[in-house]
């Protein structure tokens, strides 16, 4: 009968003939799946999410799907969990024809699939904004700078305070962990923080991005759990991406180094343990903030955060972004990696040709031009962010990056991968001082951060090592001189899944 009525309510147009928006709402997130699950599965998922969206509405100490049937746009509002200001959207397409039924799908998900989300702070100065601005769907959902500005036009300076208000969460325990680890940041980091409106941490987010007409990072959860019941949240979807590296013959891999060592080993280990502390997690969090902050101060630099009107969305103004400038003064020659970016990360169908090229041949592409990664070559903005991220790695935590191409395993990408698979072909150490890398890297961080002098910091780091080709990716750990001394491997070792995803945006 719940499901009978969920079914009709979705084919009427009529609000009066309508069960109730949430109901229709509902449907519209299920409708893609409903084909393949059973009527016991799909009872299931209209508990769950019913759990999520409404409290008790009929008062029976059950809360489950029912409860969304008995619950009235008119009668329920404190009822439902979500923004309100996603309550109020929700009629604009199911009741008029004046908007499309893809406007309906995005307004019946954020009805739905964001009613969890919740600011850190309930007593905030702007928390009954941020859900809303957060997640627009038209253009008149965007927020204005008087509405939700940008941190550093009020704040100059963000502290780890400044900075909670504009958290967004779809669990509590994320909030704690978010604030535990920007207390341990360096103090550029929460710097970087003044070209962002708001932080949305979320289960479901993957992979992570930063979105410019929102001003808003998106941040997966899944970099700041600790506990193995934080974990158990957290969804365990894939990234989109990871099913485009099996298109190409060769596999494109990175790691952060500390010495002849892998810097993220603690986490690698955390993880299968399902126990991490805070200094597990530390610098990889570090790396996703110093990425997608990059992208923030990117489109909105702090020299010009004086000059934009109150009375403006982020969608009016019309900044040169510095990457723009990046690419007037050095853009990337390769047009052969730039069509290779399109398939591993964006899942263009590679060319015959695109789907053959071997690692050395695109090792051979990728060393003399002046990009830090394969991924910088997936759009301006990445190559930026790139170039900001090892670059800011380097300085504030000594850390290098390795980036490498490599064979690929003759069985594919399955779910364990060993070294032995992966035949380094060509892979560098530290590219961030390559002669035709580092003067991009120097005009990034100098925009991005103008108070400090990164760029000068930059000359005094080791120059790049080409990583021991003929070796296996984690024999080749040992770079330069010191591989002769390095002690034979006999067990077969496994390569953590992190190596192998896109190296920006998961």
């Amino acid at each position: 009968r719940d499901l009978h009525a969920i079914m009709s309510g979705a084919q009427l147009k009529q609000p009066f003939n309508r069960v109730n928006m949430l109901s229709e709402a509902i449907y519209r997130v299920l409708e893609p799946n409903l084909q393949e699950l059973s009527n016991i599965e799909i009872g299931r998922s209209l508990n769950a999410l019913a759990r999520v969206v409404v409290g008790d509405v009929n008062r029976d100490k059950l809360r489950n799907y029912k409860d969304v049937l008995r619950w009235s746009h008119f009668s329920g509002k404190d009822q439902y969990k979500g923004s309100p200001e996603f309550l109020q959207r929700l009629p604009r397409a199911l009741t008029s024809t004046l908007y499309s039924d893809e406007i309906a799908l995005y307004d019946s998900f954020n009805a739905v699939g964001a009613a969890s989300l919740r600011p850190a702070r309930a007593n905030a100065p702007r928390q009954a904004q941020l859900a809303g601005c957060t997640f627009p769907v038209i253009y008149a959902d965007l927020c204005t700078m008087g509405t939700l500005p940008l941190i550093g036009i009020e704040e100059p300076s963000p502290t780890v305070a400044d900075i909670m208000t504009r958290l967004v969460v779809s669990d509590p325990w994320i909030s704690k962990r978010f604030e535990q680890v920007l207390a341990i940041m360096p103090a550029d980091v929460l710097l970087l923080f003044r070209s962002v409106t708001a932080v949305v941490i979320g289960a479901d987010i993957r992979p992570s991005f930063y979105d410019p007409l929102t001003g808003a990072l998106y941040l997966d959860a899944e970099y700041f759990w600790l506990t193995d019941s934080e974990r158990s949240t957290i969804s365990t979807a894939a990234d989109f991406r990871s099913e485009f590296v099996s298109k190409v013959k060769f596999a494109h891999l990175w790691r952060y180094v500390d010495g002849n060592t892998d810097a993220f080993t603690s986490l690698y280990q955390a993880d299968q343990l399902g126990r991490r502390r805070l200094e597990d997690i530390e610098l990889n969090v570090a790396r996703l903030l110093l990425h997608e902050l990059a992208h923030a101060a990117d489109a909105f630099r702090p020299t010009l955060l004086d000059l934009i009107p109150l009375n403006a969305t982020l969608y009016e103004l019309s900044f040169t972004a510095v990457s723009d400038e990046l690419q007037q003064s050095s853009p990337l020659q390769s047009d052969l990696l730039a069509s290779m970016a399109n398939v591993l990360f964006h899942g263009v169908e590679p060319t015959f040709q695109e789907a053959n090229y071997s690692a050395a041949q695109i090792g051979s592409a990728f060393a003399p031009d002046p990009a830090a990664d394969l991924y910088s070559y997936s759009s301006q903005y990445e190559d930026l962010a790139m170039l900001f991220e090892e670059a800011m790695m380097a300085v504030l935590y000594g850390v290098r990056r390795d980036v490498a191409f490599t064979s690929i395993p003759a069985a594919g990408f399955t779910d364990e991968i060993y070294c032995e698979d992966l035949q380094v072909a060509w892979g560098m150490r530290g590219r961030i001082t390559a002669r035709q890398v580092l003067d991009r890297a120097k005009l990034v961080v100098a925009a991005l951060l103008p108070e400090r002098d990164y760029a000068g910091a930059l000359d005094p780091l080791d120059k790049p090592l080409l990583l021991n080709s003929g070796t296996d990716w984690c024999s080749s750990i040992v770079a330069g001189d010191g591989a002769r001394f390095a002690p034979l491997q006999q067990l077969r070792r496994s390569v953590s899944p992190r190596q192998l995803a896109a190296p920006g945006r998961h």
